[in-house]
């Protein structure tokens, strides 16, 4: 996968999860414990910088796809 589209896919996973976020008034503490998540793991799948567990799973999930 390249990397503009690994990017891109990254930025709609942030969007969507400051969305719901807002939609649904929760800190990124509260929707890290109701995914049961850490709130690191939580921040980094909103980041805007993707980062290399972001693309590994992206890449294996293109894999398995294919």
């Amino acid at each position: 996968m390249e990397k503009t589209r690994k990017q891109w896919i990254q930025n709609q996973l942030r969007q969507f999860l400051k969305e719901f976020r807002n939609q649904h008034d929760l800190s990124a503490e509260q929707a890290a414990e109701k995914l049961d998540l850490e709130i690191a793991t939580y921040r980094t799948l909103e980041g805007r910088k993707p980062t290399n567990r972001v693309i590994s799973v992206l890449t294996y999930l293109e894999r398995v796809a294919s």
